[in-house]
């Protein structure tokens, strides 16, 4: 299950950081070649850094690769780190459900609202808030309960 979903979040997330930069060299080209502009260039790269960002999120936690301060976990004992660290995992877990559900009563409130020049809902900016927050959630319960904190190695991911 976190293999599949790692490797669907890392497509999406691939695929989003991809049209952004082809949108915004795109928009440089046209700017400075053609003294032009592409009218939804602007709208279009914040959203897919949008969606980078809150999917390539889990992606980070599932690796281990997230800002952590191990100070405290590296003084205490082991026992009583593995403790702290799953305390730890299921407070990130809370917090990441409050995120949850905050997003997704925004993704409602602004889904009537129109893009201004993509033929989208407004809440495409607030769709992979809660995608992403849900995929931390179930990677952190798993941290918790494994008590480790690297569910996906890079060789597991990348071919060869």
């Amino acid at each position: 299950v976190i293999r599949l979903s790692d490797r669907v979040l890392a497509a999406v997330a691939s695929s989003a950081a991809a049209v952004m930069v082809v949108v915004v060299i795109a928009e440089v080209a046209a700017r400075y070649l053609l003294n032009e502009s592409i009218f939804f260039a602007n709208e279009l790269s914040r959203l897919m850094f949008v969606w980078v960002i809150f999917l390539g999120m889990p992606l980070a936690l599932s690796r281990g690769r997230h800002v952590g301060i191990r100070l405290v976990e590296a003084a205490l004992p082991p026992r009583v780190a593995r403790r702290v660290f799953r305390a730890t995992c299921l407070l990130a877990a809370l917090l990441m459900a409050v995120v949850m559900v905050k997003s997704s009563q925004l993704l409602v409130f602004n889904w009537m609202q129109r893009l201004q020049t993509l033929p989208f809902t407004a809440s495409a900016f607030f769709f992979p808030v809660p995608v992403g927050s849900a995929f931390c959630i179930l990677y952190l319960l798993i941290m918790a309960r494994t008590a480790e904190p690297v569910l996906v190695r890079d060789e597991d991911v990348t071919p060869g």
